[in-house]
């Protein structure tokens, strides 16, 4: 997320606040801001072998071509192999699927 959390909600409700808005996304600091707002919610619900394919085929592409994502950052490779670690998204998807 980045910012603080009540300046993540602060901007969110700022985003929000608007006649027409797209939220991607489900952070749970600002789920009420959102939810609350939203005149329709589309939740994709896709089989694990799909997300896990697509989170696994999308980890070795930036991990062989360095894809920067935003100001310079690169998705480092290894941590997400430590299945264990709170930083890796495997990890993630396992304990959110």
């Amino acid at each position: 997320m980045g910012a603080k959390p009540e300046v993540f909600r602060e901007r969110v409700g700022t985003a929000t606040s608007s006649q027409a808005w797209v939220v991607a996304g489900n952070y749970h600091v600002v789920r009420d801001i959102i939810w609350r707002r939203a005149e329709i919610i589309v939740w994709l619900d896709y089989p694990l072998h799909i997300i896990f394919w697509r989170l696994l085929t999308r980890t070795i592409r930036r991990a062989v071509t360095q894809e920067e994502l935003w100001n310079g950052n690169r998705e480092p490779f290894w941590q997400h192999l430590k299945l264990w670690s709170e930083d890796s998204l495997f990890h993630w998807l396992f304990k959110t699927y």
